[in-house]
């Protein structure tokens, strides 16, 4: 499994890291309610906002109560941070701390301009990472539904569409 910095590890490994947790959104939002009433939280869903970036930018100018129209919709099927693994992790590592200690010393430019060169595509790309086992997969779908059960609850939202695309 690939991580922004180039280091190689496995899904199982990354799965024991805060990867479950941050996954747990029912939990994690719950304590916003605790310091914040319902109204002053907002949940989309991704899957949705994806299929349908127009009503997802619509409703969320909605509850900022602003125009949609401030809202850029240029480009909404552009990917942007997708997942890849880099063919030399070595040198994208070396070139990921370059950047950020040239980010510390407020050179933020020159890591644009190079990222706007294309400097990434220098590395390779190895492909996507590679998908997990059926057995993951239904340990932890089953792992999540009462917590996709309590964030229904919480938010009033319909998530049938996350249960059917993950069913193992």
């Amino acid at each position: 499994f690939a991580l922004s910095q180039g280091q190689q590890r496995s899904f199982d490994d990354w799965l024991r890291r805060p990867a479950i947790k941050a996954g747990r959104y029912a939990t994690n939002l719950s304590r916003y309610l605790e310091f914040y009433p319902r109204s002053n939280v907002h949940v989309l869903v991704f899957e949705r906002a994806i299929r349908e970036p127009g009503s997802a930018l619509a409703e969320l100018a909605r509850f900022l109560g602003v125009k949609e129209e401030g809202f850029s919709s240029a480009q909404p099927e552009k990917k942007v941070h997708a997942s890849s693994r880099p063919r030399f992790p070595r040198l994208w590592r070396l070139s990921y701390s370059v950047g950020k200690q040239l980010r510390r010393w407020d050179l933020d430019g020159v890591v644009n301009l190079a990222k706007a060169a294309g400097v990434r595509r220098l590395f390779g790309d190895r492909g996507k990472p590679p998908g997990m086992s059926a057995a993951r997969r239904a340990e932890l779908f089953e792992s999540y539904v009462p917590e996709v059960d309590r964030l229904e609850e919480l938010f009033g939202l319909d998530l049938t569409e996350w249960r059917e695309s993950c069913r193992p």
